[in-house]
């Protein structure tokens, strides 16, 4: 008897079976494809909760600059619990990111610095062409 026979005979025998077997591979595939788009939306809200907390985490890094006089200090720096602990696979990222925060925070301190010397000079030019002005009309 060939094969092909056999497996003919075999299906034709046990026609419920076959749509058991059918109906558990799409049920399958369908739940397969529901657990693939949830594990999706939940990777996608995963990652932009990160981004929120790295926002959040830029806006309030305080950096010392030198020459700025730091007396407050945070009493949250005493504090610390469970959630503040970093694992280690997230440590590397964590720091190059705080370390390209605060090189940031410190152009922007030095553009801003540089910015009020800017505008004070220009200030100080105004103040002495507007003097020169007027003593040259007194004359």
């Amino acid at each position: 008897m060939n094969t092909d026979t056999w497996n003919a005979a075999l299906i034709s025998h046990r026609p419920a079976l076959v749509q058991v077997i059918v109906i558990a591979c799409v049920a399958f595939t369908i739940a397969l494809i529901c657990g693939i788009a949830i594990f999706y939306v939940i990777y996608r809200l995963v990652q932009a909760e990160e981004r929120q907390q790295l926002v959040w985490l830029y806006n309030n890094v305080r950096i010392p600059f030198l020459g700025d006089d730091v007396n407050d200090q945070d009493s949250e720096e005493d504090s610390l619990d469970e959630s503040t602990c970093l694992l280690p696979e997230n440590e590397k990222e964590l720091e190059k990111f705080i370390h390209s925060v605060i090189r940031s925070k410190r152009r922007k301190h030095m553009e801003n610095r540089s910015l009020k010397k800017e505008q004070i000079l220009l200030t100080e030019a105004k103040i002495g062409n507007s003097m020169d002005s007027i003593f040259s009309e007194d004359l």
